[in-house]
């Protein structure tokens, strides 16, 4: 996987714990939760997404691999 530029000009790598979301502030602290699995830590807000309606983030490849999921899953926020 190549890097992907941020909003802010600055470029992430597949390896970056951070997250895309439509509202929140970039570089808000969240807190994900796998509520599949129960597999949860905190990330960082980098980047504006995603633009399918029915998910709430989008996560690099090392989130989705350090919450356990391919694709989609359930996730639950807090905002630290």
């Amino acid at each position: 996987m190549r890097a992907h530029k941020r909003v802010n000009g600055e470029f992430i790598g597949p390896h970056a714990l951070v997250v895309a979301h439509r509202t929140l502030p970039l570089g808000t602290r969240i807190h994900v939760r796998n509520m599949d699995n129960v597999k949860a830590f905190d990330v960082v807000v980098a980047h504006r997404g995603p633009y399918e309606k029915r998910r709430i983030l989008d996560a690099s490849p090392a989130v989705a691999a350090r919450l356990g999921h391919v694709g989609t899953a359930h996730v639950e926020l807090f905002k630290r």
